[in-house]
């Protein structure tokens, strides 16, 4: 089972399409790093789970509570089981925060198209109330593997080898 550490959301303004296709910004500064790096520890250690859903689901329609929980069984790749801060560099070598995420990808097989094929992730950002009552505002409550991120300006997985190597070292 592959854990690989990836970048999720770095400071700065990120102009992506919601949902409608509608163009938004989204202003990631310092702080917010730090919460949504905060948030996600804290969702995990309250036992909550982030999943890792396969892409965003452009054949999305109305569903029961049930066909919902299988859809998102069936289109579930992995587990966020981890967030940290790090630096990463921007084309011009300026350094910035960002929250990476170590993605628990147990498919070896999925896990090998990490760095080749699928390159990306895109964070889902909202607000929910959790089973005990616990509301959580504004959290990453999944991060999707993808080939079109909503949020374009982030490095993509790194080869498995370099991958492991740094799962392994985080640990």
């Amino acid at each position: 089972m592959p854990t690989i550490r990836k970048e999720i959301l770095r400071v700065g303004k990120h102009t992506y399409l919601d949902e409608a296709g509608q163009p938004k910004v989204l202003d990631a500064t310092p702080e917010m790093i730090r919460y949504w790096h905060d948030q996600g520890k804290a969702m995990l250690t309250a036992g909550l789970s982030i999943p890792v859903p396969l892409e965003h689901n452009a054949n999305a329609r109305p569903m029961t509570a049930q066909e919902k929980a299988a859809n998102r069984l069936l289109n579930n790749a992995g587990w966020v089981e981890d967030f940290e801060i790090a630096k990463v560099k921007d084309e011009k070598g300026q350094e910035f925060d960002a929250v990476f995420g170590m993605h628990n990808i147990p498919d070896p097989a999925l896990a090998k198209k990490l760095p080749h094929t699928i390159k990306w992730v895109s964070p889902w950002i909202s607000s929910f109330v959790d089973g005990a009552g616990r509301a959580w505002s504004g959290v990453i409550t999944h991060s999707a593997l993808t080939t079109r991120p909503r949020i374009s300006n982030q490095t993509p997985f790194p080869d498995m080898g370099a991958a492991l190597s740094l799962a392994a070292k985080a640990k």
